[in-house]
């Protein structure tokens, strides 16, 4: 049986050291109550550190209230096996989170990308004795760069340019 009985100190010890902690009421009195445990309902504890990667991310507990059954040290290997899963379990589930995090902002930056690319000008104008040549490639996917061309009659043309610093979309 699993419960929240357990006191912060027997957690606190575990956590401190980082090791599992097996602890049998049959030969472990004087030790139960030094971790202040409550030694009227609690016949044996088993606690293990929940790690993900090299952070205590937790201690696992199990008590037994309910039977005079020992704990022997396979309970705390396998305790132990299943923090060690639950850890991994955990690991896997932040990254998987950080990789979905990562491909939603690469499709902002392609939409950011294709509406900066579509508030260029597609055409370059062609003024008497005067080339235009145009060329823009952005160091990231959005650039914080763009230009634009206005007519304004009388073969008479103005050049608009702009550079955006911090380029944050």
């Amino acid at each position: 049986t699993i419960t929240l009985k357990v006191p912060a100190c027997a957690v606190g010890t575990v956590a401190s050291t980082g090791t599992a902690l097996a602890v049998n009421r049959s030969q472990d009195l004087t030790r139960m109550i030094s971790l202040g445990l409550d030694v009227r309902p609690v016949r044996n504890v088993l606690a293990a550190p929940l790690y993900v990667k090299e952070d205590l991310y937790g201690v696992v507990v199990a008590e037994n209230v309910k039977t005079e059954a020992r704990v022997d040290p396979a309970d705390l290997q396998l305790l132990q096996a299943l923090t060690k899963q639950a850890g991994i379990s955990i690991n896997n589930a932040r990254m998987y989170a950080d990789l979905r995090r990562m491909e939603h902002l690469r499709e902002e930056m392609s939409i950011a990308e294709r509406i900066q690319k579509h508030q260029l000008p597609r055409e370059v104008p062609t003024p008497r004795h005067l080339r235009i040549a145009r060329f823009i490639q952005p160091a990231k996917e959005v650039g914080g760069d763009y230009y634009d061309f206005l007519e304004y009659g009388d073969g008479r043309y103005g050049i608009v340019i702009g550079d955006v610093s911090g380029k944050g979309l």
